[in-house]
């Protein structure tokens, strides 16, 4: 069979800095959504949230994304809860308020990774449910959300670690909110949409500088969102999903934007594979984000995916050298004298879909299951120069 070699030629520069997503082992959990999540080193942490039942949990996860795998970690002994909010500061995660019997709560817990243990903290200076947090220089921050009376705010506290105390800050601009979503970048805070007390979505995109301690109106998001996630990336932000009620049948989205701070504009990248999601959990270690369970409004999930950014030019320095042969019809031969041992290598099809994934001291490949057609050579977590590859028959 003869391929058409000007059809390759033109396809690989669409190719050439794909947004990759990869599907990878499950929660271990039940499915759920409204679950919690904090990053220590190289692991991320899942847990609490609500279940098909419409329980509420108190169980926790450990994902390594060194091996790809879940285990089970200690449960926080207390009652199961949803929507509370989590950061990691000096090695700990910390689980702060969230919905517990119905109400707001201020409960504050600390989980010690090397102990695998939960500690009860000094409790908010009032309680909190659905707000969103940031981690500055200056401490963890916590904004928005549903206060005491039950009523959606523009509150701001901020948590100072060495004394143990609560200190109440500038209020964010604009109507009060529940379900934001939030990042940090460039030590200032972003909190990004949210909904009123009747649910309506707001498209703002507000950004807190602990310096001046002002807010500022940012670019704001496509369309009013609240229940969606962001994360911070190198250049800004990312934000995937949401609801926006005035969409019919669900509301929910399935849209993932990319942020640049420094133009202050939205891009939009590739949709998020399986579908419409909110409520969902996302984190971020070694440059790739970590994005699963949540609800498409119909169902809840316990999937995991791995989003991989194109990478800035100023990041680039790892080497991926050309395989060979190329065009192949099996094997594949990678020369990686330049590549980190600690790397791994993936394999991208023409719709910047991950097919295949091994070691970078992988030196032989065999690729004769995969159908004929362009493909991309790349390496997970790093800057790489891309490589094409095509199979034939």
């Amino acid at each position: 069979m003869r391929w058409n070699l000007l059809w390759y030629v033109l396809l690989l520069p669409a190719l050439a800095q794909p947004q990759v997503w990869s599907q990878l082992q499950d929660f271990p959990g039940t499915a759920r959504d409204d679950a919690a999540a904090f990053v220590i080193g190289d692991d991320i942490y899942v847990g609490t949230g609500r279940q098909v039942d419409f329980g509420l949990t108190a169980d926790w996860f450990r994902y390594s994304t060194t091996t790809g795998t879940w285990s089970e970690v200690a449960s926080l002994p207390a009652i199961g809860r949803q929507y509370c909010s989590a950061f990691t500061w000096n090695g700990q995660g910390h689980l702060v308020g969230g919905h517990v019997n119905g109400m707001p709560s201020a409960e504050v817990w600390t989980y010690d990774p090397l102990a695998d243990a939960w500690e009860q903290q000094g409790a908010l200076p009032e309680a909190m449910n659905a707000s969103t947090a940031f981690v500055l220089d200056d401490g963890p921050h916590l904004a928005t959300g549903f206060l005491s009376n039950d009523l959606p705010s523009t509150h701001h506290v901020r948590f100072d670690m060495a004394s143990g105390t609560w200190s109440t800050l500038e209020s964010m601009p604009g109507d009060p909110r529940h379900r934001a979503s939030s990042f940090a970048h460039g030590g200032a805070g972003y909190v990004l949409g949210g909904a009123d007390v009747v649910f309506f979505e707001f498209d703002e995109v507000w950004r807190y500088d602990p310096l001046a301690g002002t807010w500022e109106a940012r670019a704001p998001l496509p369309s009013g969102r609240s229940r969606g996630d962001a994360i911070e990336v190198e250049d800004g932000g990312v934000h995937i999903g949401g609801v926006s009620a005035q969409f019919a049948p669900t509301g929910v989205h399935d849209d993932v934007w990319h942020y640049h701070a420094a133009s202050d504009t939205w891009e939009e990248l590739p949709v998020f594979p399986p579908g419409t999601r909110s409520n969902a959990v996302i984190a971020t270690v070694n440059g790739s984000i970590y994005y699963g369970t949540g609800s498409n409004a119909v169902e809840r999930y316990r999937d995991w995916w791995r989003l991989d950014l194109p990478v800035s030019v100023r990041e680039q320095g790892i080497v991926l050298r050309a395989p060979y042969p190329n065009p192949t019809s099996g094997t594949v031969n990678l020369d990686r004298s330049l590549l980190p041992s600690d790397r791994k290598v993936i394999l991208l099809d023409g719709n910047g879909r991950a097919v295949r994934e091994w070691a970078a001291t992988t030196r032989a490949v065999d690729l004769d299951d995969l159908a004929p057609g362009a493909y991309l050579l790349r390496v997970i977590g790093s800057s790489i120069r891309h490589h094409p590859l095509m199979i034939i028959p």
